[in-house]
């Protein structure tokens, strides 16, 4: 397959994940009412949770907070995906290389440096950095993802 390609069917795979998303919540909001159930037991029920993430949300419910309920329980779901995709990505590196001619740049990548410090010995900013370097024409880079 084509970079280019591989690009477009990764932009839309996002589009999609991000529709579909969107489409969910709205369906468990809808659900909840219909149910005459908070939103966060809806999402426990049809979404499904861990334990954790269960006592957060029923807190946050008891306390009329259901944006934050909801929230708990993609955001534990949204961690656990990247979470098991990185690990992945540790266990099996990916190789790749872009061809030469396709200028481009790295999103800003924060790194340790980039957050502030504080603890007994110093105060402030450690070392301020990013992983961003630019990519343009006839570069041709060869990177690792993961060990």
């Amino acid at each position: 397959m084509s970079p280019v390609l591989s690009l477009v069917a990764f932009l839309g795979g996002v589009v999609v994940v991000v529709l579909a998303t969107e489409r969910l919540l709205k369906g468990l909001v809808g659900a909840s009412r219909l149910l005459r159930v908070a939103p966060f037991v809806a999402s426990a029920l049809l979404a499904g949770l861990e334990a954790e993430n269960v006592a957060v949300g029923l807190a946050a419910s008891s306390r009329g907070d259901a944006e934050i309920a909801l929230g708990t329980a993609f955001g534990g779901a949204i961690f656990l995906v990247c979470f098991a995709l990185g690990i992945g990505a540790l266990i099996a590196p990916l190789r790749f290389s872009l061809p030469r001619g396709i200028p481009g740049s790295w999103p800003p990548c924060p790194s340790l440096g980039d957050v502030p410090w504080r603890s007994s010995l110093s105060v402030g900013v450690v070392k301020r950095s990013s992983c961003s370097p630019a990519i343009g024409v006839g570069h041709q880079p060869d990177l690792r993802i993961g060990g």
